[in-house]
């Protein structure tokens, strides 16, 4: 295991033997700069300032003699093979984050039940969507209305892109899904990312996460990264969360809000918050808004 501290932040993250820096500092949470992650479009290059790196792929993008002898390299294709000190573009903000174009196979769609559908999306692996934890993106394409909706997962794994889809009336993407027009491997446009409900790189105090509905889908994004960062920024405050339903929905005896700590519990957790009765079931039964 190797040490990565990153200039001119001078945040670290630990990298595994045979794992490209790229990936290891996006699983630490990381933003870090990039693009295709297979070597073709040198978005990802680094300028190395001390240890020792050493090549784990092909990249065809090609570098100068200049560049190599200033140490330049990119992430995606070599490995930390000592503790290393490398010079490295990072998001700091939500501008720093281009909007991008995607076709998306669809890869699993699950009913929770009938008001939540959970959609798997799976982008190409050499064109994987770039996003920080809480924003959304746009979904639509040829003969499929477009509809917005927040990630709901970890921007550390780029290729598997989860989503919430409500039951609403009268949206048309939403109704789309739910009459099963749909289906698995079907292609999808996806183009963001865009919302700026995002966490900063240092936080404070502890958070209070409070959501309602399909809000959770943030939420959850959010507890993922929070969980996967792995030094520095906010992993060392803990987090509080709330999930908000009208009170005269039944709710597990245990559903309380309480602290998310980074750990086996939390994924636990994370389901247990996302078993709760929606707010369009309430409004079937007419019991929304609460009294």
């Amino acid at each position: 295991m190797a040490k990565v501290t990153v200039k001119p932040s001078e945040k670290t993250f630990a990298a595994r033997e045979h794992e490209s820096i790229l990936q290891a500092g996006l699983n630490a949470g990381l933003a870090l700069g990039y693009g295709c992650s297979n070597g073709n479009c040198g978005e990802c290059t680094a300028r190395l300032v001390s240890g020792e790196i050493g090549k784990i792929r092909h990249h065809d993008f090609t570098l100068t003699e200049q560049e190599k002898a200033a140490g330049i390299f990119p992430m995606c294709c070599y490995q930390a093979e000592s503790d290393i000190v490398m010079e490295a573009a990072e998001a700091s903000a939500v501008a720093d984050i281009p909007l991008q174009k995607i076709e998306v196979r669809v890869k699993d769609i699950v009913a929770v039940n009938e008001q939540i559908i959970k959609l798997h999306l799976r982008t190409p692996r050499s064109n994987r969507l770039r996003f920080l934890a809480g924003q959304s993106v746009v979904l639509g394409g040829d003969g499929v209305p477009d509809g917005i909706y927040p990630v709901a997962s970890c921007p550390c794994d780029d290729m598997n892109l989860h989503f919430h889809i409500p039951n609403i009336p009268g949206d048309r993407f939403s109704e789309y899904v739910f009459e099963g027009k749909l289906c698995k491997s079907a292609r999808l446009e996806l183009k963001g990312p865009k919302g700026r409900f995002v966490l900063g790189n240092e936080i404070a105090r502890p958070l209070v996460l409070i959501c309602w509905h399909t809000g959770f889908a943030s939420m959850q994004a959010l507890i993922e990264h929070a969980i996967n960062v792995e030094t520095g920024g906010f992993a060392k405050f803990p987090l509080e969360d709330m999930f908000g339903t009208p009170r005269t929905c039944q709710k597990p005896a245990d559903q309380k809000p309480g602290r998310v700590e980074p750990g086996p519990a939390a994924e636990k957790r994370i389901r247990r918050l996302f078993a709760c009765q929606t707010e369009t079931k309430c409004r079937e039964r007419g019991e929304y808004p609460p009294g």
